[in-house]
């Protein structure tokens, strides 16, 4: 049996999905389920400078158990150590590159000539490989780069030590039999990709991205990237498991998620992000609203509830004497609750 490795790139895919804006407490939960649901890893994109990201990734690396952390460190090779020092409490951890490829991407994101974004490439891989054991390069646009580009941008990750190499299909539009003679190609010019790990993100803006999943497995992919929040023209977790569950078995393919509760759990998890996640009597323009002095505390702990917090006895009972103590000083506000 094929060992596939599931990556969920939620985190990073989500933020941008009909304006959401997750807060702490939502990608903490996210993060959570996604270990329940047992993703190999969980991505994360540059976080540097993003103190609330930081804090995020430090908070959860301890407790993430068998679960992989992957952050990127961008553009910038001042980035890697800062990077790593946020996820050093993780048992496993890994540093990715991501990089643009095509003609197109390399002006339009870098602003640079091809052979400076080689050396950044270059410079970047090393420095990753000489502070973490697992660094990954992703290619994000590789399906559109020129063939010779591509190769050498392969060949330099590996020289430099990259452990996985991720080909991106930000386009979509390559059918099965392109896609599987693309990287059975790739194999031929760099015949080092056959000691690291190969990945693919793959783009479903033409629905094919399960048929292009199982054309780049057949050809050599062991780790796909997904996303368990539904977003636009991502392969979606659900339908990964769609996929699997009719076809991967006689295939000759399994991975580790949790297909039992899988459902139950990307349900959650899309709850959780959808756009009012958490409200239930209190809508987002009433986060600054005054909480009668006088309530109740079964009514407390209902709005605590509505708020989607789920706390035991002793927890909601220091709650109620805090507020109770708050309160007698001045107006508190649902925000104030919920910190």
């Amino acid at each position: 049996m094929k060992k596939i490795i599931v990556s969920d790139i939620s985190l990073i895919k989500a933020e941008k999905q009909n304006g959401i804006t997750l807060s702490f407490k939502e990608k903490f939960e996210i993060i959570k389920k996604l270990c329940d649901l047992s993703v190999n890893v969980i991505e994360f994109g540059s976080v540097v400078n993003n103190k609330a990201e930081e804090i995020l990734i430090k908070t959860i690396c301890p407790r993430l158990g068998g679960v992989k952390i992957s952050v990127g460190v961008g553009y910038d090779v001042n980035n890697v150590e800062k990077t790593y020092e946020l996820i050093k409490e993780a048992k496993n951890k890994r540093l990715s590159v991501s990089m643009p490829v095509s003609p197109t991407q390399i002006e339009y994101s870098l602003g640079k000539k091809p052979t400076a974004v080689m050396e950044l490439l270059s410079s970047i891989t090393t420095k990753a490989v000489a502070t973490c054991d697992d660094v990954e390069v992703s290619l994000e646009d590789a399906t559109n780069a020129e063939t010779e580009y591509l190769y050498q941008a392969i060949r330099t990750a590996i020289n430099c030590g990259a452990k996985t190499i991720v080909i991106g299909d930000m386009a979509g539009q390559m059918q099965p039999s392109e896609f599987s003679d693309f990287i059975n190609n790739i194999y031929i010019k760099v015949p080092e990709l056959k000691t690291v790990t190969l990945g693919v993100k793959l783009s479903d803006s033409l629905s094919m991205a399960v048929a292009n999943m199982f054309a780049t497995i057949q050809a050599g992919v062991t780790e796909i990237k997904v996303s368990t929040i539904k977003t636009e023209n991502t392969l979606s977790t659900s339908t990964y498991l769609s996929a699997m569950s009719r076809i991967g078995a006689k295939s000759g393919y399994v991975d580790s998620l949790n297909k039992t509760a899988s459902q139950y759990i990307i349900k959650q998890i899309e709850n959780l992000s959808a756009e009012k996640v958490g409200i239930s009597i209190f809508s987002a323009s009433e986060e600054n609203s005054d909480i009668d002095k006088n309530i109740s505390k079964p009514d407390l702990v209902r709005l605590i509830k509505s708020r989607g917090y789920e706390l035991v006895k002793e927890d909601l009972d220091k709650v109620y004497e805090d507020f109770l103590r708050l309160a007698g000083k001045k107006d508190v506000t649902v925000k104030e609750l919920d910190a």
